[in-house]
């Protein structure tokens, strides 16, 4: 079985620099090319 996991970020720029929040993450798990199971949620 293998587990892919995904992530998305947010970024503003403040001073000259990049802030970055998370603001979602997502897993989905697959064995033998078959989604298993998978998992999504806003943070």
């Amino acid at each position: 079985m293998d587990v892919y996991m995904d992530a998305e970020f947010d970024c503003i720029r403040k001073g000259g620099r990049c802030i970055q929040c998370m603001i979602s993450i997502g897993m989905i798990a697959i064995e033998d090319e078959c989604v298993i199971d998978s998992f999504y949620s806003l943070i």
